[in-house]
């Protein structure tokens, strides 16, 4: 539940500063995040070449998940108290299906992960993930003090 709410609260950030700032955040994230992961992965241009197309991909059907779940998520926290057991149980239950499909996304995109890039670089790559957040976390609130 907790990598629920730092995703989520990561995903408020950032599309708080997207909306508040238009394309510009948008770029800069980006560009960030790709300069992040090339340093950590220590890509070279040809695995740079076949892993950004697979990692985007990645990503893209990951939100999809997590976009379902945060329109669950919302509807749930604002009637809650409102809902009966079965309702509430059924919000519990999907949780579990929502983690299995990410978990289904990303042991698919590990067998080709491991395709494209020798196996110390996949390893680093869920490191730098982790530490990813945890850096634009930092980058966002620098911004917001400036």
């Amino acid at each position: 539940m907790k990598k629920i709410l730092i995703a989520f609260f990561l995903m408020f950030s950032i599309s708080s500063l997207i909306y508040a700032q238009g394309n510009k955040i948008g770029e800069n994230i980006e560009n960030f995040k790709i300069a992040y992961f090339t340093k950590q992965l220590e890509l070279t241009s040809d695995e740079a070449k076949t892993f950004w197309p697979v990692y985007n991909e990645f990503q893209r059907e990951l939100a999809t998940v997590q976009k379902e779940r945060r329109f669950g998520i919302k509807e749930a926290k604002t009637t809650i108290d409102e809902l009966k057991d079965k309702e509430i149980e059924t919000l519990v239950d999907n949780e579990m299906v929502y983690r299995q499909k990410e978990l289904d996304i990303e042991k698919r995109y590990h067998s080709r992960f491991k395709s494209i890039l020798p196996i110390r670089k996949v390893a680093k790559l869920y490191v730098a993930e982790q530490g990813y957040k945890r850096a634009l976390l930092k980058k966002i609130q620098e911004v917001r003090k400036n």
